[in-house]
């Protein structure tokens, strides 16, 4: 499961492909890629094309006129002319190592040059910013060949605005980041995703809540863990009063300095006094390791 991308700033980490909602960075959908032995890509498909169909069919997505947007590791026109099909508009790059007409493929641009071409319901155009600058390649089953105020294609200026969904998702999930150092991956992966499930949760409350000022994420971090820390308290509370004389676990602490075993020292007794670097964690009291059965801590 766990991956090693060089051309990532991260080199090893678990890939998950994600589907993701362009302008509030909802997650919709998501799938973790376990491997070429596990999540095997059908004869005849790319894996890009493959996830971004299976993404959409988990999430019931199709025949609903919906408009996806990839980079162009997913798209292909194949692609592209497959979800025309189910109902799906479609726009992304794509690479120039894809099949794609020779116009296109092959063309040859000067600065802020452009080229359109299209068959039945997919546009594809290549444009060449800078002289410095290679040309970029896209196409779309949803946009027409039109240009915007700047003499730039209006099917990039739509690509720009909505393509950056999963990196929005991932920019929240670093803020208020609490992962810890692990060597377990399903660890990590699991953090990852309750992050995730918070992102989520806020997204929805900033859309339907009423409250005003609405709150900071930071602030409904705090509320959720509040809320959630005061039922675990008025459950044990609870608990409590149904059983005044119920002992608590006891557990030892290490101690900076000695102290007299709760149990086994007695100063005035003949026994003697009996110190000790361990301490109960519930009432603070010095205790032996081979004195615990013996000791009695109770619940105020």
């Amino acid at each position: 499961m766990l991956q090693y991308i060089p051309t990532k700033s991260s080199k090893f980490g678990v890939k998950v492909w994600m589907l993701v909602e362009a302008v509030t960075g909802y997650i919709i959908h998501a799938i973790i890629y376990r491997g070429k032995t596990y999540d095997p890509t059908p004869p005849g498909l790319t894996q890009g094309s493959y996830d971004v169909n299976n993404l959409l069919e988990r999430a019931g997505l199709l025949r609903k006129k919906y408009h996806v947007v990839c980079d162009s590791f997913f798209t292909s026109i194949a692609l592209a002319k497959q979800l025309f099909q189910l109902d799906t508009y479609f726009t992304g790059t794509i690479r120039q190592n894809r099949n794609m007409p020779n116009m296109i493929k092959h063309a040859i641009l000067t600065e802020r040059e452009f080229k359109y071409a299209r068959q039945g319901p997919i546009l594809m155009c290549v444009y060449r910013e800078r002289a410095r600058r290679k040309s970029v390649r896209i196409l779309s089953s949803y946009e027409k060949a039109t240009q915007n105020n700047d003499n730039k294609p209006q099917i990039l200026e739509f690509y720009n605005k909505n393509m950056g969904g999963v990196d929005l998702a991932d920019m929240m999930v670093t803020h208020y980041n609490d992962n810890r150092k692990t060597f377990k991956v399903w660890k990590k992966v699991a953090f990852n995703f309750l992050q995730r499930i918070v992102i989520n949760a806020y997204i929805l409350y900033c859309k339907n809540t009423s409250d005003q000022p609405v709150k900071s994420r930071l602030q409904f971090l705090q509320s959720i863990i509040e809320d959630l820390s005061c039922d675990y308290l008025l459950s044990r509370e609870m608990n409590a009063q149904a059983n005044p004389g119920r002992q608590k676990r006891t557990r030892l602490r290490k101690i900076a300095k000695y102290k007299d075993c709760s149990v086994c020292s007695d100063r005035d007794g003949f026994g003697g006094r009996h110190r000790t670097k361990t301490a109960c964690r519930n009432c603070n009291k010095g205790l032996h390791k081979d004195c615990m059965n013996n000791h009695v801590c109770i619940e105020e």
